[in-house]
């Protein structure tokens, strides 16, 4: 999967919370991170941020394929038509990939693990495999290969050792999650951030609209664009050195695209469109912003310096 190319938070609010009610997490190999206005009593907060950060530890516990025992490392050691119980968790979020997948016709697709290591070296430099070795790969791939049994709360797979990874998903589901935790709690204004890739704002802060944003070329650091989140997520996604991207559809790793930002009612959509919007064309981006009215993309094309915005949210403005 590739590398996001970092989002900013504005000045005008960094400069509003500087040292104020910011709170920080590590987990999931990334930092995540609570902001609230500075009115918000921090002893209040702290709390509330603990138990937002308890459930985020939680999550990496059933989702990272790196955790032994782990429900994505069980299911990863199914071999063709085994089963295997997971948590509602992972079922909810197996559910929206599933859902995503076939709303992209495809693009999106949690099991390039195994296409993904035939094209990159031992320095992660991208490589030729043989034909014959991606083309076995492929079949083996796809979530199609993966069924969900919801009444018994648990997973079959359709082909051995289906390689399934969340990293393309996981942290903005983990961001919703906080976010209806902090809501539960009562609180009605803040923005929260997993790697400052993937960020949900809702509620006013101060005297802003909603919480205002800001990206910028990944090579240039040149700044593109600014979003202000009323209620909804935007996350980036992009192509730096070695890390790569792959069109699930051709097997191959993305070569067109050097990043792509995307908004979305919430976090976890948000997170998955950004990667998708890598892959898919333009004329299918279009299509899909129109029917799903609350998503628009942003895409930056290789050797270009302006990038281009697919979709009518009124949240981001282009500079």
């Amino acid at each position: 999967m590739g590398e996001a190319p970092d989002i900013q938070v504005d000045d005008q609010i960094a400069a509003l919370i500087s040292g104020q009610k910011r709170y920080n997490h590590e987990a999931m190999n990334t930092t995540f991170q609570i902001i609230f206005p500075p009115e918000f009593e921090k002893t209040k907060v702290e709390n509330i941020c603990a138990a937002c950060f308890q459930l985020v530890d939680s999550l990496e516990q059933l989702l990272s394929k790196f955790i032994p025992n782990s429900d994505v490392s069980r299911i990863v050691d199914l071999d063709a038509n085994e089963e295997e119980m997971v948590s509602f968790e992972t079922l909810d979020l197996l559910n929206i990939a599933q859902e995503m997948y076939h709303k992209t016709e495809g693009c999106f697709d949690l099991t390039m693990s195994e296409l993904m290591l035939l094209w990159l070296d031992d320095h992660k430099q991208l490589k030729k495999p043989p034909p014959e070795l991606v083309a076995a790969a492929k079949v083996r791939s796809g979530l199609d290969k993966l069924v969900i049994l919801e009444d018994d709360i648990a997973v079959k797979v359709l082909v051995d050792q289906l390689q399934l990874d969340f990293g393309a998903i996981g942290k903005g589901y983990a961001v919703d999650q906080m976010v209806a935790m902090l809501q539960e709690y009562g609180i009605d204004c803040a923005l929260v951030h997993g790697g400052f890739s993937t960020f949900y704002g809702f509620g006013q802060p101060a005297d802003f609209v909603g919480w205002p944003l800001s990206f910028s070329h990944p090579k240039t650091n040149k700044l593109l664009g600014k979003v202000t989140l009323q209620n909804e997520a935007f996350s980036a996604s992009g192509l730096t050195e070695g890390f790569h991207i792959i069109d699930p559809r051709k097997g191959e790793p993305v070569k067109s695209r050097v990043a792509s930002w995307a908004i979305a009612k919430n976090a976890t959509e948000s997170d998955a469109l950004s990667t998708t919007f890598m892959i898919m064309d333009k004329t299918d981006i279009e299509t899909y912003c129109k029917q799903a009215p609350a998503a628009t993309a942003v895409v930056l094309e290789k050797n270009k310096d302006e990038p281009h915005q697919l979709g009518d949210s009124t949240a981001i403005e282009l500079v």
